[in-house]
């Protein structure tokens, strides 16, 4: 096959519960010309073996896959990269195996790319609920980068891969990675990198990606890594070193200010060390206007010394 219309980078791990309904609406899909890119983090079922049994029974018509291993259990961020750094296709996107496309997703991106020029796809999503489906809006409604940081920063957008499909050479000239160590919202840190240097936007403004929410029981999204409270450290220290520029410092700030949040609500601090190392962030909080006064509070006492207290109003306040 000559150059990929899209590499397609699909990390796995544990995924083999749920891996069929993602390979079969890869098999659905009308673009020709697709690179899938498997990237196996050491998965200790039998999810690549599924992958290669799909495909002898399934063959692609003008696209192929392949699979490439991580050296050991490196977890997402360093699987994206490794499939990042194997592809070959014009434009590159993402798909995370507990989750499904529509026939048209990377036919529809693609074209509008094509014909856009552009950087940078977006389109919107299914959320998927164990009781119900949600169409979600996640194309920005602008073409303004900087404005697009903010959403993703204020938490408006997702800054997923999934739903944004990138020009390969793109990401090459802004010399984009997935920042090594950082496993928690590695994408939104992918995404900052790219859209700090103003790329061209389009929008596909239909869902096309369906997000599971509830049938992965290994997501990250529901589970503690060993690090995380380390990771969440770095990823407060990554996002603000990708957006030290001026230009970007409110959102930089909601950015961080929520990551403190989250690590208030996990982290085993004593009072004294939760101040040494987050009381620099407290304007941060002060000026986050997604935060309610209660939650400004919380986090006042916490980086002033208070820490335990804080965490016990909190707890108490949300069995209210």
């Amino acid at each position: 096959m000559s150059t990929p219309s899209v590499s397609v980078v699909i990390p796995v791990y544990k995924a083999e519960k749920y891996i069929d309904r993602c390979l079969e609406s890869l098999a659905r899909q009308t673009l020709d010309g697709v690179e899938y890119i498997f990237v196996n983090d050491a998965s200790p079922d039998n999810s690549i073996d599924k992958v290669h049994s799909f495909f002898k029974a399934t063959p692609l018509k003008n696209s192929t896959y392949r699979v490439v291993d991580n050296p050991g259990n490196r977890g997402v961020g360093f699987a994206r990269q490794n499939g990042l750094d194997h592809a070959q296709g014009k434009y590159v996107i993402h798909v995370d195996p507990d989750d499904w496309t529509e026939p048209g997703y990377l036919k529809k991106m693609y074209e509008q790319a094509e014909a856009a020029h552009a950087d940078i796809v977006f389109c919107d999503i299914f959320i998927e609920y164990s009781d119900r489906t949600v169409e979600s809006t996640q194309c920005p409604g602008t073409t303004d980068a900087r404005e697009i940081i903010d959403s993703l920063c204020h938490g408006r957008i997702l800054g997923s891969c999934w739903n944004k499909l990138v020009r390969r050479d793109y990401i090459k000239d802004c010399n984009a990675v997935f920042i090594p160590g950082i496993n928690v919202c590695e994408d939104v840190t992918f995404f900052l990198q790219l859209l700090r240097n103003n790329p061209r936007i389009a929008e596909m403004g239909q869902p096309l990606y369906h997000y599971d929410r509830f049938t992965n029981s290994n997501s990250i999204q529901r589970h503690l890594l060993p690090d995380h409270l380390d990771q969440d450290n770095r990823l407060i220290e990554t996002v603000g070193a990708i957006l030290s520029d001026s230009r970007f410092r409110s959102s930089a700030d909601a950015f961080r200010s929520s990551a403190l949040f989250h690590i208030f609500e996990i982290s085993p601090y004593s009072g004294a060390e939760f101040r040494r190392r987050y009381r620099h962030l407290w304007p941060a909080v002060a000026g986050n206007t997604k935060f309610s006064l209660p939650k400004k509070a919380i986090l006042w006492l916490a980086c002033h010394g208070l820490y335990r207290p804080a965490r016990a109003i909190y707890r108490t306040l949300k069995k209210a």
